[in-house]
Formats: C-alpha cells, structure tokens, sequence
C-alpha cells in the first residue's frame, strides 16, 4: 500500500468579490454568478501527481464570506498518495494549481482569482 500524506490535502481559494456582480454574498455564504457560476460548493476538485496522473477526487466543501468581502472556498482530498509531488487541483474547468509536496504536507496551499 502507498505512503499517504499525513493529512488530506487542503486548500483555500480567496475569490475578490467586488463590484462586478460575479460573486454573490448571502449571509456568511457565497458563490460564483455568471463567468464565475462554477465556483460554489459542490464542483469536483482533481488532483494530479508529477506526471499528471489523477491521484484524488474530491469536491469544494463550503463557500463562506470572509471580512474582506472575498468569497472563500475551501476543498480537502483524502488519501493523496505521498512523494509524487509537486501536486496539481484543479477545481471545476478553472486550470492546475501547483502546490509542492511540503505546502501540501504542511497544510499550507492556497490561491485567488480575481481582483
């Protein structure tokens, strides 16, 4: 059996909301609207190893505003198989996301969209 990372692999995306009306915000909730209706609870998180091979499925799990006015998603992927980083996620359609195999082991990955 292969080596696991110790902990699921888990990343933040922090999306600008601002004005433009591609996030709307409901309470402590939020989710994507028009070019962003994607980008909401519920999409498939992928992740890749090294060589491009999908080594975990996962989804995002919660969507909440944040004091910035950002809309912050949140995903974890179990059982990501250990030394075949660095890894790639990609949520949705939105494009790989490079995380090294320390940020995932430290728990310590996130990205942004928007302004």
């Amino acid at each position: 059996m292969p080596s696991l990372l110790p902990c699921p692999l888990f990343m933040a995306m922090d999306l600008a909301a601002g004005d433009d009306g591609n996030f709307q915000m409901s309470g402590d909730s939020c989710g994507g609207e028009r070019a962003y209706h994607d980008l909401q609870v519920g999409p498939p998180v992928t992740v890749y190893n090294a060589d491009g091979k999908i080594v975990g499925v996962g989804e995002v799990d919660t969507a909440s505003s944040n004091a910035r006015g950002a809309c912050v998603m949140m995903w974890s992927v179990m059982d990501v198989p250990a030394g075949q980083g660095p890894y790639q996620c990609e949520i949705s359609h939105r494009g790989r996301l490079t995380i090294s195999e320390d940020d995932a082991r430290a728990v310590r990955a996130s990205a942004s969209i928007g302004d």
